[in-house]
């Protein structure tokens, strides 16, 4: 009868210890791809708001200058 102490003592956990290393390794660096995907999603997204209200920024003032200057 095993138990689950004398699995890991007698049994060679050396393969277990393999798989369970290569999941967490693989799982770290689909996270780690994931995170510098998202934060360069978000850096994209708040480039483009940034953008878009310079832009509409500077439409509104180059609207404003030659209404300004005929007054």
């Amino acid at each position: 009868m095993h138990t689950f102490s004398s699995y890991f003592l007698n049994e060679k956990p050396l393969p277990l210890y393999i798989i369970f290393s290569l999941l967490t390794s693989l799982f770290s660096f689909i996270y780690e791809k994931f995170l510098i995907i998202f934060s360069l999603s978000l850096h994209e997204n708040r480039a483009y708001i940034l953008y878009y209200k310079t832009y509409k920024r500077h439409t509104r003032i180059e609207i404003a200058i030659p209404y300004v200057n005929k007054v």
